[in-house]
């Protein structure tokens, strides 16, 4: 996807229910890609649906900005580190 800064958020910090259980760090660009291609991170693309739908980081899940409330049960289980971006 084109358009990706350089440095992602590890950690859902846009909802602040789960900034609060985990600080937000950030990784490079080259560190992202190595966990993405390892399955080691769940890739979550903060923008609108139709953003979403007009391209996005293969194997990312769309929870836009105002709605992580409604979805944040499918954030609780997960294990792996969450990467959110908006680019």
């Amino acid at each position: 996807m084109r358009g990706i800064h350089a440095a992602l958020i590890v950690a859902f910090a846009c909802g602040a229910a789960v900034a609060a259980q985990a600080p937000a760090e950030r990784i490079d660009f080259a560190e992202f890609q190595k966990l993405n291609a390892a399955g080691k991170v769940l890739v979550v693309d903060v923008r609108d649906e139709s953003s979403f739908a007009s391209g996005h980081i293969p194997g990312a899940i769309n929870i836009p900005l105002g709605t992580e409330d409604r979805r944040l049960n499918r954030l609780k289980t997960e294990t792996r580190p969450i990467v959110a971006y908006c680019a």
